[in-house]
């Protein structure tokens, strides 16, 4: 197997291969924690991987990618009403037998979903809908996850609205618990959207520590002059 597969500097251009999912940006995962999401993503390979909450698929694109790389069997994602570029993309994947697209409830997919190795949580923020999830998961053995927007909630523009209490409420529970190894990134950066936060979480010792080297890079990179071109 290739070594360099395993760097956690793997990076693509989303808006030269996915301009379509450039847009309406400001509630789309922030593009240096897209890199962080598609270098979990090659830490191991993975046969099956699901995304709740897909958006304008700007974090989708990092599923594509692992699939092209070839770390990844299945990608699944599911999300209450697909957008336009979000069945573009599937519409024109050469993977045509292993990426999915799930249109229900997330609870609904989950009472009979199958076993997911790697999931991001990024549907409804509302904690009793984050747990729901989980638990559905917890059940099929899921055991490596990464959240977004834990830190929302903290923001002035979003304070005390209980719409966005679960992705932090998640990651507290985990953080707390002895089974889980948790990596978090929530630091403000001027130009973008990395103080809403993300939290990686797993149980797999030997990822956490692989991960670890990932959010080491990317939390530190500079964005605008090392990758000025993602």
């Amino acid at each position: 197997m290739d070594r360099s597969l395993f760097s956690f500097q793997r990076i693509y251009d989303i808006h030269s291969l996915y301009p379509e999912t450039d847009c309406h940006r400001e509630w789309a995962m922030d593009t240096r924690h897209v890199m962080i999401l598609f270098n979990l993503l090659l830490l191991q390979p993975y046969n099956r991987v699901l995304e709740i909450g897909s958006h304008y698929g700007y974090s989708t694109t990092a599923f594509l990618e692992a699939l092209n790389v070839g770390f990844i069997s299945e990608v699944h994602l599911c999300d209450i009403h697909f957008m336009d570029s979000v069945k573009h993309m599937y519409q024109n994947t050469k993977f045509v037998n292993r990426f999915f697209l799930h249109e229900e409830r997330s609870v609904n997919f989950l009472m009979n979903a199958p076993f997911f190795d790697f999931v991001l949580l990024d549907g409804s923020h509302i904690a009793e809908d984050v747990e729901d999830e989980f638990e559905y998961l917890s059940m099929n053995g899921t055991n490596s996850y990464l959240l977004h927007d834990t830190y929302t909630q903290l923001l002035p523009e979003s304070h005390d609205t209980p719409w966005y209490d679960g992705p932090m409420f998640l990651m507290e529970k985990m953080q707390c618990s002895p089974d889980w190894f948790c990596l978090e990134d929530h630091l403000y950066r001027d130009g973008e959207q990395t103080e809403r936060g993300i939290c990686f979480a797993t149980k797999n010792k030997k990822m956490y520590e692989r991960a670890t080297l990932i959010f080491e890079f990317w939390t530190r990179a500079n964005i605008r002059n090392e990758f000025p071109y993602i």
